[in-house]
């Protein structure tokens, strides 16, 4: 057994793995991670084997676990400084880990943890919605009182932002609008490297949990899977061909998308719909810490659902996690649904290069998104 290891679950669905993790990552210390996939029909086997609590997540440190994941917090605490310096700040952080831990029940059983997924349509009941004003009530208070220092819930970033962070991805996952502080606060979770790093783990994960699988229209991020290549060449081409001429830059990448963009070190999304591919987005790597955003597009009957923007959020979210200082992509003036995007996102116009122009005929815009 590693030095140290954690033990965690899916990370699409494992809330509590996910504490644990960003706790890990804030802290410094290093450690093996060990995934264990839950409801399956060797999950409890392999969990009395490794879990004391027969649950995850598990810290072991040597042959000791931690279990649970404020305890791991609270272990990792004493070995970095994870919690605000100030006696009572610190009990007032303290108390939100502590009503996040036990508290918020009808959040939880409603709106579960799915990274990956997005429900657009997706009705909040009242009891959830309940537990919903009172984290904001929470964030924005907190925020106005402790957080003048830094961007995270008390300046400088603390367990109580990992306690928080699968609460930012559910009501991003379930269209939850927010505002003001709340909504900076909930962005700068999200921008968080480890928290993206925890998510491309998310995307890439084959397992489908039902119980924590709502019902309704929803569509799911995926990361690159050979059975995708043949959606990623005909809905590219079928864009490109909507407005343009397929260029032979087009054809060597969507003819050989792991050869052009996975190997050399680049990454693929895609978005899914009951099992179809109907949106794709690709990184791909232009120099240490740049990459393109490219290939982005969506299949004409989806459209209107918000998923392109979605892949773009999370390619970004990518490109963090891959610690990219910058992100660029080469657009088309005419396009301008798509520019807006690109604005919103935060993507400004630079001068267009030689080599812009050599690879697309059509592009006469070069756009990008510093990332520090």
């Amino acid at each position: 057994m590693s030095p140290q290891m954690l033990l965690v679950g899916n990370a699409n669905y494992s809330s509590w793995s996910l504490r644990a993790w960003l706790a890990l990552a804030h802290s410094g210390v290093q450690a093996q991670l060990q995934r264990i996939p839950l409801y399956t029909p060797a999950s409890a086997a392999q969990l009395a084997q490794l879990s004391p609590s027969g649950q995850v997540p598990v810290l072991y440190v040597g042959n000791h676990p931690i279990y649970d994941s404020l305890a791991i917090g609270e272990y990792l605490a004493e070995q970095a400084p994870l919690w605000p310096t100030d006696p009572l700040v610190r009990a007032t952080a303290r108390s939100r880990v502590a009503e996040m831990h036990a508290g918020f029940q009808a959040l939880r059983h409603h709106l579960p943890m799915n990274g990956r997924s997005y429900y657009p349509d997706f009705a909040i009941p009242a009891a959830a919605q309940a537990d919903i004003d009172r984290i904001n009530t929470h964030w924005a208070q907190d925020r106005q009182t402790y957080g003048t220092d830094g961007p995270w819930l008390y300046g400088k970033w603390s367990l109580v932002d990992a306690f928080y962070a699968p609460v930012v991805l559910r009501l991003r996952s379930y269209g939850v609008p927010l505002e003001g502080a709340v909504q900076a606060y909930a962005h700068t979770v999200w921008n968080d490297p480890a928290l993206q790093r925890w998510l491309m783990m998310a995307y890439d994960e084959p397992e489908i949990i039902a119980q924590s699988e709502p019902s309704g229209f929803k569509y799911e991020i995926h990361g690159w899977r050979p059975a995708y290549q043949q959606a990623f060449y005909d809905l590219n081409a079928a864009w490109i061909k909507r407005y343009f001429t397929l260029e032979p830059e087009d054809e060597k990448m969507l003819s050989d998308p792991e050869g052009y963009i996975v190997r050399p070190g680049g990454r693929l999304l895609f978005a899914l719909v009951n099992g179809e591919v109907v949106g794709t987005c690709a990184l791909i790597p232009e120099g240490p810490g740049h990459y393109e955003l490219a290939k982005m597009t969506v299949a004409e009957a989806f459209e209107g659902h918000g998923i392109g923007r979605r892949l773009c959020e999370a390619a970004l979210g990518v490109a963090r996690g891959l610690g990219a200082t910058q992100v660029d992509l080469v657009s088309q003036r005419g396009l301008g649904r798509a520019l807006h995007v690109y604005q919103r996102l935060g993507f400004r116009e630079v001068p267009l290069t030689a080599i812009d122009r050599e690879r697309y005929q059509r592009c006469d815009i070069r756009m990008a998104l510093p990332l520090t």
